[in-house]
């Protein structure tokens, strides 16, 4: 048999991929079509071929999606974060009212402080980004150690320590 012309090929492999599709050996399709064994052996390595290529490009895709989404999670979550620690930077200072009126028992009103609610807020932020930064990571193919030990000079497992100081030259200490 002679070169076949690329409209005659892709004919040729699109019933080539239908028959594999169904099921049938090289030599049934050969058989069927009237070609040679070796020319459909060649069709179905280039369809294969074909086919990783588009499985590949999809998952590229996907896994760029993915990518994509978590990170505009991750912004929205730090934007969040410095949104409620501006508010409540701005609460400390005294910009919101602190007391309000709240219903008595007997039906009467007196003042009430407000309680910041910041802390709740910012640390659903952060458990936001976390989780966000986590599943990241494992898109990445990357996993956080569940455990991390760190070693003095000696190779023995060391402490760690943290120092935490916290200003509190504040005129009013707000109440918690």
């Amino acid at each position: 048999m002679g070169r076949t012309s690329d409209p005659e090929r892709a004919i040729r492999r699109a019933r080539v991929f239908a028959l594999l599709i169904d099921g049938r050996s090289y030599r049934e399709i050969a058989r069927a079509l009237g070609i040679d064994k070796d020319t459909v052996t060649a069709d179905a390595k280039t369809l294969a071929g074909r086919l990783e290529t588009w499985a590949s490009d999809r998952k590229k895709r996907a896994l760029a999606e993915a990518v994509a989404t978590y990170e505009r999670i991750k912004d929205e979550a730090w934007d969040g974060y410095i949104d409620e620690c501006e508010r409540e930077r701005r609460w400390l200072d005294g910009d919101y009212d602190r007391e309000h009126d709240a219903p008595d028992m007997d039906g009467g009103m007196h003042k009430e402080k407000k309680p910041p609610p910041f802390k709740v807020i910012k640390v659903s932020w952060l458990n936001t980004l976390n989780n966000a930064q986590s599943a990241l990571s494992k898109l990445h193919g990357v996993e956080a150690p569940q455990k991390v030990a760190l070693t003095d000079t000696d190779g023995k497992s060391t402490p760690i320590v943290f120092t935490i100081s916290i200003d509190r030259t504040r005129e009013a200490e707000p109440d918690a």
